[in-house]
């Protein structure tokens, strides 16, 4: 790379990555045609109490939203308030902060490898390998309290592998106001560090050593309480037991599954509970997943071993140390979690999160050592590689099917709520202001005193849109208005993302209107308010009143 430095080089893979993301998130895809509807697919979630911020009266007393203001860190609050008493709409500002987040990543992991390589064209690879894993995951993009892990995680192992323990405290502080199970177990990679050998005893912890892992650890407890204290009300949170018989995640199509394809827990590689990150996702049912989701830990458990040995010399070895402190600070945060599970949250999040990076960066630092040393003809072709993985982000963006009804919606008198059965459905509180019942997409089992009333009012749904007659039909409105799809209405298909959830009340559902038209397909005609491409909008007083 005569033409540019190395760090030149991976500032424009990053711009390519900005240019492509931009345009993603503001304009319709194959098209200049700006989108406003935009928005990331969990922060349909986590989105859905964001309209309080420029309306307070917006969703007054809706659980939905309640629950999910609950469950969002205090931290992660901030720049979204911050945001809205500047003035900037909250939908617009949660598409334009993960361009920040991902130029604080690229910089913190291009710090990170120079200081484990010391070469910058080994470093050049090695960022850029873990840049390309974490544009390529959707944690970075989804506006939700774990896109901020990456780059406070990156910020918090540089200043570990700098020796410079305060400013790591610094930041595990603010990480825990955030996403609190990434800064627990990079806490136990900041303890690790601070070990040396001793003269009597193999380790000893100096003393000077003890200050900033007390305040790390009070700084920590005292930054999660209040998330703790929060959700409380929403408890208690789904046991192991609880789990294992709920068809949300006791089956591997399950919406939250946390079993493999035999049932049982699938503690190596899982989206929840799994040790390994997923580089090739355990759930798709592609063979041989878990194998290859450990080769590609391989190289970092190579750096490990080698620095446990110091080697190749010990100043290397000793920065190198951090892939051995990760592993073993991630073992045992993953075990204890496993453990009581769940009560210190899933344990994956434990170990995905950390691994997930540091495994593409010992990847690349292996790869970039080679080429610099022996393998010049090769890089070419690997930057080419690279450039593309930075022109090709995954945001998980996802856009209603008809922008036209969503304006609608968002006209409609505030405290509004809706029923029905619409792929458009759950992103309606976020989007609009504009209450729900339920939908699939915010149906996660965590807190019990959240998800069972919850899974009721998805039952309920279904029967809503399937029950024969008008008698029932009007003993389950409760809403002003009903969404549901026109694939329901005129082809009985009820969605498959239901029966990821509730299979029971789905497959009810499906017999039903195979039996023949339900009370609402029979009364949409005469009650819509809206005949959109994909949905119709339905005035339940019209519904009530028919025969």
């Amino acid at each position: 790379m005569r033409f540019l430095t190395w760090g030149r080089g991976l500032a424009l893979l990053g711009a390519v990555t900005l240019v492509v993301y931009f345009y993603l998130a503001l304009f319709v895809p194959g098209t200049l045609r700006y989108s406003p509807f935009t928005i990331q697919d969990d922060a349909r979630q986590f989105g859905t109490w964001w309209p309080q911020i420029r309306d307070p009266r917006l969703l007054q007393g809706d659980p939905m939203a309640a629950y999910w203001r609950a469950v969002s860190p205090w931290g992660y609050r901030v720049p979204f308030n911050v945001a809205g008493w500047l003035g900037i709409d909250p939908l617009l500002f949660a598409r334009l902060l993960p361009a920040a987040l991902i130029v604080l990543c690229l910089w913190q992991a291009w710090r990170l490898a120079l200081k484990l390589t010391d070469t910058p064209g080994a470093a050049f690879f090695a960022a850029a390998f873990c840049f390309g894993y974490l544009v390529h995951d959707d944690s970075l993009f989804g506006a939700t309290p774990r896109a901020f892990s990456p780059p406070l995680l990156l910020l918090a192992l540089n200043a570990i592998v700098a020796r410079r323990p305060w400013l790591a405290v610094a930041w595990l502080a603010v990480l825990s106001s955030i996403y609190p199970t990434t800064a627990v177990a990079g806490f136990g990679i900041l303890a690790l560090a601070q070990v040396r050998r001793g003269d009597l005893l193999p380790l000893v912890l100096p003393r000077r050593r003890i200050l900033p892992l007390v305040v790390a650890g009070v700084a920590i407890v005292l930054a999660s309480l209040p998330l703790q204290n929060r959700s409380e009300p929403w408890g208690p949170v789904v046991t192991l037991q609880q789990a294992l018989s709920m068809p949300n995640m006791n089956r591997p199509d399950g919406r939250s599954s946390i079993v493999d394809e035999n049932g049982d827990v699938a503690w190596v590689c899982s989206a929840r509970v799994g040790y390994l990150p997923e580089a090739v996702p355990c759930g798709w049912g592609i063979p041989g997943a878990i194998p290859i989701n450990i080769l590609v830990l391989m190289p970092l458990l190579l750096l490990a071993l080698r620095s446990a040995r110091d080697q190749p010399d010990p100043d290397t070895a000793a920065r190198n140390r951090i892939y051995l402190h990760a592993l073993v600070a991630c073992s045992v945060c993953f075990l204890a979690a496993a453990a009581v599970a769940f009560n210190l949250h899933f344990p994956g999040r434990y170990t995905q999160r950390i691994l997930g990076p540091l495994e593409w960066l010992a990847i690349g630092q292996l790869l970039g050592g080679w080429l610099v040393d022996k393998g010049r003809g090769w890089t070419v072709a690997v930057v080419a590689f690279l450039t593309l993985v930075a022109a090709t982000p995954l945001p998980g963006f996802v856009r209603p099917s008809d922008p036209r009804l969503i304006r609608l919606i968002a006209r409609l008198p505030i405290g509004t709520r809706i029923a029905g059965i619409s792929a458009d459905l759950d992103a309606v509180p976020a989007l609009t202001g504009r209450a729900i019942t339920a939908a699939p997409e915010q149906a996660i089992p965590w807190h019990m005193a959240y998800y069972r009333p919850y899974e009721q009012r998805l039952i309920r749904s279904l029967e809503l849109v399937s029950v024969p007659t008008a008698g029932q039909l009007a003993a389950r409105l409760d809403t002003p208005f009903v969404l549901v799809d026109r694939a329901v209405l005129e082809r009985s298909q009820v969605p498959r993302r239901y029966a990821l959830i509730v299979p029971q009340a789905a497959a009810a559902a499906r017999a039903a209107l195979a039996r023949g038209p339900s009370a609402l397909q029979r009364a949409a005609g005469g009650c819509a308010i809206y005949r959109g491409r994909t949905a119709w909008l339905l005035d339940s007083a019209c519904l009530r009143r028919a025969r």
